[in-house]
């Protein structure tokens, strides 16, 4: 294409770095030819730049092994105190060099985080890793916490313990567990108080076996056993169990001064499922009326697990309830088959439905009904519909015409039933007419028109 080699190579042999741009300098860095790549990367030492140190880091994964010489010597210059904030700019490409395999870079991660570990460093460090996150993140802390001195890492690891990614705070919590200092088991109790479950669960698993008295543990249990979240509840529940916590005495203490109080926890209502305590039916059955939403479903969590075979009507109940969450387990419990319902529950969740949730949950619940239960529900909302869900409800008759039944004949009496509904319908003029719906009455011969 024009491109003369020689030309170049004499060209960076021959002037210094500040006679050609930098710019062109990173271009040439990245020539298809392995001694233009070589000439340009050594002469990038000069330049001292963040773009011109994330230039060298690539090429120290080069396929030519001289490129990755004269780049490792480049990157030597970068690691000095002085180039601390050019190399932190440069911190994801730095530890990319962990996922390429040309070469070992253990070396050179070595150094870097030697001069991260730099007493007169520190300041600077700590002030990027707040500000960072991910791998990033973890590895300023893992160099912080390795190189500060024993009277400031409390500091170190309570500052990190504050970071806004939840990683960092949970290695944060794990560093802690390799220290039996006094300061380390504060800081896991701090870690109790986290925003994130995996965090309070971690600091759970180390905290619990430096309480060595009876007293300390049955605090923290009984602080964890009602956490917000299922598996620290149910990771206390298990130690609880280890270390002879009587959790149904602690369960029924807890109820009374809920109904002392008229507050209904969910965390309470978790404790109960976690346990499976059907002594606690009736506070549990009590609940599933309560107006916050997290505490009814914790509720049907709770009374499903503990009645079954009884619990058919709440989650009917469910399936109507005006919260997307009810409704979602509901839902989960009846296709796993937990629970089985009856035409005529299915058929009072709609009609419920209809009142309290709107056209949408309604055609939601009919296309769990049975064939025909289906396309009687699906009629219904096909009259009740207003203009802007007939949508909606052409799309579910679609769907019900796609199940494949055609051969599945109505007996006489429902064909009577179904021209009548269908007549009224066109009349209306709100019946569906897609070819599908058509094709399936078609079949049966009783179309409107059809007689």
């Amino acid at each position: 294409m024009g491109f003369d080699v020689k030309e170049w190579l004499d060209t960076l042999s021959s002037k210094s770095p500040y006679e050609l741009s930098e710019e062109r300098l990173h271009e040439l860095a990245s020539d298809g030819n392995g001694y233009v790549r070589e000439s340009a990367t050594r002469a990038l030492v000069g330049a001292q730049s963040p773009e011109a140190l994330r230039v060298l880091l690539e090429r120290l994964n080069d396929w030519v092994p001289q490129v990755r010489q004269a780049a490792r010597e480049a990157v030597e210059a970068y690691l000095q105190p002085a180039r601390l904030p050019v190399l932190l700019a440069n911190l994801d490409a730095l530890l990319a060099l962990t996922t390429k395999g040309r070469a070992d870079h253990g070396e050179v991660l070595e150094r870097a985080g030697a001069l991260l570990r730099l007493r007169e460093a520190r300041i600077e460090v700590m002030r990027h890793a707040m500000i960072r996150h991910g791998a990033a993140a973890r590895f300023l802390f893992a160099q912080l916490a390795e190189g500060c001195e024993e009277a400031v890492r409390a500091r170190v690891f309570g500052r990190f313990l504050e970071h806004p990614d939840v990683t960092v705070r949970l290695q944060v919590v794990r560093a802690c567990g390799e220290y039996a200092a006094d300061w380390s088991t504060e800081l896991l109790l701090r870690g109790l108080d986290d925003a994130h479950f995996a965090v309070r669960r971690e600091a759970l698993h180390l905290a619990f076996p430096r309480c060595t008295e009876a007293a300390a543990r049955h605090a923290l249990l009984a602080r964890c056993l009602l956490d917000r979240c299922t598996p620290v509840r149910e990771w206390a529940v298990w130690l609880a169990h280890k270390s002879g916590f009587d959790c149904p005495a602690f369960v029924r203490t807890q109820v009374e001064m809920a109904r002392l109080s008229g507050q209904t926890p969910a965390e309470l209502l978790g404790m109960i499922h976690a346990l499976c305590d059907s002594a606690q039916l009736l506070f549990v059955q009590a609940a599933l009326r309560h107006p916050q939403v997290k505490v009814r479903r914790m509720a049907l969590l709770a009374f499903v697990r503990l009645a079954p075979q009884a619990s058919d009507e709440a989650v009917a109940k469910a399936l109507a309830d005006p919260a997307p969450k009810l409704l979602q387990l509901a839902r989960r419990f009846i296709g796993e088959g937990t629970v089985a319902l009856s035409t005529k529950q299915f058929q009072q969740a709609f009609a419920e439905a209809i009142e309290r949730c709107g056209m949408a949950r309604a055609v939601l619940i009919a296309e769990m009904m049975m064939y025909w239960e289906r396309l009687d529900s699906l009629l219904v909302c096909a009259k009740l519909c207003a203009p802007g869900e007939r949508r909606i409800v052409s799309q579910a008759f679609q769907a019900w015409a796609r199940v494949g039944m055609v051969n599945a004949q109505p007996d006489p009496a429902r064909r009577l039933l179904l021209q009548a509904r269908l007549r009224e319908l066109k009349r209306l003029g709100v019946l569906p007419e897609t070819p599908e719906i058509r094709f399936t009455f078609e079949v049966w011969g009783i179309f409107p028109g059809n007689g």
